[in-house]
């Protein structure tokens, strides 16, 4: 899930309502990643940004590391018109390793 916000602000995250382990990825107004944390299930600690941000990125626990992601790596996303995509899946970073 990548949420994005007009301007750049001091997101505060909880897992209160959230069922699986996360890493919480933390990007600034530069596309740069600033900050990874980890959320655990049902948790009511309040994880920030600290900084503000831009952008946040939840996926699995595990998937940063394994994919490499590290502060200070530039990031890229496009626009996808929803209308047009079909037979959406949920795609896990560890399913072909």
């Amino acid at each position: 899930l990548l949420l994005l916000y007009k301007k750049p602000k001091i997101v505060k995250i909880w897992m209160h309502n959230t069922q699986l382990p996360l890493d919480i990825i933390f990007i600034n107004d530069q596309n740069k990643v600033v900050l990874i944390k980890t959320g655990k299930p049902f948790s009511k600690k309040i994880i920030s940004s600290i900084t503000p941000v831009i952008g946040v990125l939840e996926i699995p626990e595990g998937c940063a590391k394994k994919l490499d992601i590290k502060v200070g790596d530039k990031t890229f996303w496009r626009d996808v018109n929803n209308s047009k995509v079909k037979n959406i899946r949920y795609y896990h970073c560890l399913d072909h390793f």
